[in-house]
């Protein structure tokens, strides 16, 4: 069996972390894979970016400029991620049509990595992992309140459209026509994307099946807090409340303003010593100029991308909060719960997948920064209850997100999709 892995970078984003671990995962189950991507950082061998040349390396540069301007015509600054995937690549697909692989694994395609026409010209079986909303939508990567991809799209509230017939619309139409011609099975990582794509218009016919995210859990796991706080500054009898992500403050979707909120009030709820000691870690995220949580001593990590400095990290915090608007399934949660970390988030999207209310965490009604506070508060302010919620969110890990075990998920899914090929 032979997998291809299709994603627009390869270590850089959540859904690129993602895909690399399944990559690697199955090389270390010893099955044939490689990783095909837009942006390469890596030196693995076993990951190969196609623009081998100056014309290939000037398409990939001036495309995704002219792909992503077609929507300013509308704005010209969208609040949040929208892509359009118009313009064709040829190198990509006929580099996936002459491979011998048996299966082609999309994950995060946009960028003008693939267009929505390309997906159609493929010769073989798609396994789609979605990371985000943007396979069963006219545009967007998280639809917030917006339920047109059930019906069609048009009056895109992002694109701040007025016309049916919008872009959003005319894409839409598009991937139709595409996935109409193509064997597409669909993987969500969490139940409420799976839930989403299941209800939409593009993928209510497809095979969907949920597969969470899964990682290395002899190396996201349990140290010991002291051995490593003294690196980042941080003192043993120390706080530690961590947040953070890809442009964990920049980004409206990851919710720092939440938890700016939540840190203000979380003063009320616990005792004058107890904020003393508070220390906030961040991220994802470089100093700025003005500091986002005034009220508490704040470290800044700036972006990091190796697994070693995040699991350090995580084992610094006490607890992790992840305040999104939006979210599938966060790398970034898997990843706190391997390392015993306990988790506060809103109960949105897959964060329920995650967290079990008072057992490994705290799941607060959402978007009440009240009640997000009130979560923080329960996790810290009492160090017997901490230590429970820490082996608990070890189980939780162990249980459901070893890598392993999500490997034998997706051989399972690709041996399904192979015999049903041949039967038919």
């Amino acid at each position: 069996m032979k997998i291809l892995h299709v994603n627009t970078n390869d270590v850089e984003g959540g859904a690129a972390r993602a895909a690399y671990r399944i990559h690697k995962g199955l090389i270390q189950n010893e099955v044939a894979s490689m990783l095909i991507v837009q942006n390469k950082k890596t030196d693995d061998y076993t990951v190969k970016s196609l623009a081998q040349n100056k014309f290939v390396k000037l398409r990939d540069k001036v495309v995704p400029k002219i792909d992503n301007g077609i929507k300013s015509f509308y704005q010209n600054k969208l609040d949040l991620p929208w892509s359009v995937n118009f313009f064709d690549n040829k190198k990509i697909v006929d580099f996936i049509n002459r491979s011998d692989a048996d299966i082609v694994h999309f994950h995060w395609v946009n960028n003008a990595f693939i267009s929505i026409d390309d997906i159609a010209s493929l010769n073989k079986p798609i396994v789609w992992t979605l990371h985000d909303t943007w396979a069963f939508t006219g545009g967007c990567h998280y639809f917030g309140n917006c339920l047109r991809y059930k019906k069609g799209c048009g009056l895109c509230n992002q694109l701040k459209s007025s016309q049916k017939f919008d872009l959003s619309k005319i894409l839409f139409i598009k991937k139709k026509k595409s996935y109409l011609k193509s064997n597409i099975t669909v993987v969500t990582p969490s139940k409420w994307m799976g839930n989403c794509a299941s209800e939409s218009l593009l993928l209510a016919d497809k095979k969907i099946k949920v597969i969470p995210n899964g990682i290395d859990l002899n190396l996201y796991k349990m140290i010991r807090k002291e051995t490593f706080r003294e690196i980042f500054g941080l003192k043993n009898n120390d706080i530690v409340i961590m947040f953070g992500a890809m442009q964990s403050t920049s980004d409206p979707r990851k919710g720092y303003f939440y938890l700016k909120e939540a840190l203000v009030k979380l003063k009320e709820k616990i005792g004058l010593e107890a904020n003393y000691r508070i220390k906030i870690l961040v991220f994802g995220a470089d100093k700025p100029e003005y500091e986002l949580f005034p009220d508490y001593q704040t470290i800044y990590t700036g972006h990091i991308y190796d697994d070693i400095s995040l699991t350090l990290l995580y084992n610094c915090a006490d607890v992790f909060v992840a305040p999104s608007k939006e979210d599938n399934l966060p790398n970034t949660v898997v990843e706190a719960l391997a390392c015993g970390t306990p988790c506060v988030a809103f109960q949105i999207g897959g964060m329920p997948d995650m967290i079990t209310h008072k057992l490994n965490g705290y799941l607060a009604k959402p978007f009440d920064t009240d009640d997000l506070a009130q979560g923080i508060a329960f996790v810290i302010e009492d160090q017997e209850r901490r230590n429970l919620l820490s082996i608990e969110a070890r189980k939780k890990a162990e249980e459901e997100y070893d890598i392993n075990v999500i490997i034998k998920k997706y051989l399972d899914l690709y041996r399904e999709i192979l015999k049903s090929r041949i039967n038919n």
